[in-house]
């Protein structure tokens, strides 16, 4: 089984070396390495020749910053093997990743895996990403237009999911929560509950107090109390608006049913309701409480 790795980069020599290691001590070999730079102005590019005679390396350079989901895309055009990984540069593969996600995927489009969570030191400060962030593992659509629960850089996906994921829609903010979109509409997603990747966060980027029931108590109270920073902040209204656009500007291409249209529908209402800033009335807060809450509550119970 061939499988391929799209790797997207900006500047990251700082962590590069750190995954091109691990990728070498798979315990199934991949057959390539799609690597799409984005115009790294580091040595990034230099540590990736080290690495020629060690891993199947093709490096594409982008005419220019473009962005990382259109960083995606392009590596994602390149790949040939049967399968196909997604990549980020700054992570740590466990070394039998490609190895436990092809014994899991089976008949599903789309398989993903648990992941601890590092720091910028690489010291391990969440064992799970799952239950650290109280993470839902279920795909069914519905729930996945409330809440991506696919990790890209945890998961691998057959080769023609492709032909009906790209080219990526115009406006599209995130890749992975597209693609599993797509793959659940295909022949599903399926899920290891294992910690195959290394996971790095940075700074304010951590995730905090998200521990499972105490940090769901405290967002919920956020929701409830109308704190419109942390509704912005943690419901992504910037992230959903466009992603629901997407997706109702493919409902052929992503075979929804009436009452899945119906459904993102409904959630694309509901997040312009969250959109209140300080100057509204209380009517209208209350409006976009109701509405930031019926999206947490389905998101995380």
């Amino acid at each position: 089984m061939n499988v391929t790795i799209a790797l997207a980069l900006y500047n990251g020599a700082g962590f590069i070396r750190e995954l091109l290691d691990s990728l070498v001590l798979q315990t199934k070999p991949v057959t390539e390495v799609i690597a799409s730079d984005d115009g790294s102005t580091d040595k990034t590019l230099d540590i990736l020749a080290e690495y020629a005679g060690r891993l199947p390396l093709t490096v594409i350079r982008n005419p220019g910053k473009k962005g990382a989901t259109w960083n995606f895309e392009n590596a994602l055009r390149s790949c040939h093997g049967e399968y196909v990984a997604l990549c980020d540069q700054d992570d740590i593969w466990e070394p039998g990743k490609v190895e436990r996600l092809l014994q899991g995927i089976k008949h599903a489009s789309l398989v993903h895996s648990d992941a601890s969570v590092i720091d910028h030191q690489g010291a391990i400060v969440a064992p799970s990403f799952s239950r650290q962030i109280h993470k839902q593992t279920r795909t069914e659509f519905k729930k996945l237009l409330f809440r991506n629960s696919v990790t890209g850089c945890t998961s691998m996906f057959r080769r023609e999911l492709l032909d009906r994921a790209l080219p990526f829609p115009e406006g599209l903010p995130v890749h992975d929560w597209w693609l599993a979109l797509v793959a659940e509409k295909t022949t599903g997603i399926t899920y290891v509950p294992e910690t195959l990747t290394r996971y790095r966060q940075h700074g304010g980027n951590l995730f905090g107090n998200n521990d499972a029931r105490g940090g769901t108590v405290s967002q919920a109270w956020q929701v409830l109390t109308g704190n419109p920073d942390w509704i912005s902040a943690k419901l992504r209204p910037d992230l959903r608006a466009p992603l629901y656009h997407c997706v109702l500007e493919n409902i052929q291409r992503l075979g929804l049913t009436a009452e899945e249209q119906q459904e993102c529908r409904r959630l694309q209402n509901l997040i312009a309701q969250t959109l209140v800033s300080s100057g509204h009335t209380k009517r209208s807060l209350r409006s976009s409480v109701r509405a930031a809450w019926e999206i947490f509550r389905y998101s995380c119970f």
